[in-house]
């Protein structure tokens, strides 16, 4: 096996791999009637796909937030905070 294919299959079995743990993960959280609620509002949200509402999710949950601010801030998810270049104001 040459040099590339040995490193498409590396790739492939990451890949793999990886939609494991994605399938896991959503189990686990579909397991947990609060955690499927919460999950199921955040991946709600324009642009929050499924990995994303699973770390903020898992973060809600371990994190105490003293606010809604805290939660936006510690995510990203606030765009007004950005210039048009992507500098802090």
């Amino acid at each position: 096996m040459g040099s590339q294919a040995q490193v498409q299959h590396a790739l492939d079995a990451l890949a793999q791999l990886a939609d494991a743990l994605e399938r896991e993960m959503l189990d686990q959280i579909a397991a947990e009637p609060a955690l499927a609620d919460d999950f199921n509002l955040i991946t709600s949200i324009t642009g929050v796909g499924k990995l994303t509402g699973a770390a903020l999710v898992t973060a809600f949950t371990r994190i105490p937030f003293a606010s809604s601010d805290a939660v936006v801030a510690y995510a990203g998810l606030d765009p007004s905070s950005l210039h048009c270049n992507g500098n802090a104001s």
